[in-house]
């Protein structure tokens, strides 16, 4: 199931962390509701998250707020948080302290959740991406110090928007393999 939260493709609104996490938890609602017919089409047993950039964000929230409702998660080029992305893209913000702090509206701080997430997590990354420094998505990886399975894969050449396309079938064989792994992890992890 793909989604388009507030604000991307045809979603009226604008996106902002309190209306993304709203939406996060809609699509949750949905799935957990019996006979709305979501059984007929996927097998909600096995369910997989999987984010780009600002999708991850929102993945790792859903994975911490739900994590018994997921099998795994695959987060794509994904930043640590917007403080660490404002001192990317405006280095001057680093020198700001607590006037920073007040300044950020939306924190999305995954950086802080990822440790405390124990699903098994890969992160795909492009080493060339021109929007979110690799270094932040390798931070998320880092600091996943508690999931079953964590993994990282760094794409040569991949951009923000090529990652996928880049890693090719190296990209395809990693997210399938981990799947693979996930679902034999949850099957001999006892309940």
């Amino acid at each position: 199931m793909a989604i388009a939260y507030r604000g991307f493709s045809e979603s009226e609104g604008s996106p902002n962390e309190i209306g993304l996490k709203l939406d996060a938890d809609a699509i949750v609602e949905f799935l957990r509701k019996p006979n709305q017919g979501v059984e007929n089409i996927m097998n909600t047993d096995l369910l997989f998250l999987h984010g780009r950039s600002l999708g991850g964000a929102v993945a790792i929230h859903t994975a911490h707020k739900y994590p018994e409702l997921f099998k795994g998660l695959v987060i794509e080029n994904t930043f640590s948080s917007i403080s660490d992305m404002a001192d990317v893209l405006f280095p001057f913000m680093g020198y700001l302290g607590n006037i920073k702090t007040m300044m950020i509206k939306n924190p999305w701080s995954s950086k802080r959740l990822v440790p405390e997430i124990e699903l098994p997590i890969l992160y795909i990354t492009g080493d060339q991406d021109e929007i979110v420094p690799f270094e932040q998505t390798e931070l998320l990886y880092r600091r996943s110090k508690k999931s079953v399975k964590s993994d990282l894969m760094v794409v040569k050449g991949g951009t923000h928007m090529t990652t996928w396309r880049k890693g090719g079938g190296d990209y395809l064989s990693k997210v399938f393999y981990f799947i693979k792994d996930c679902i034999h992890i949850s099957k001999t992890t006892p309940s």
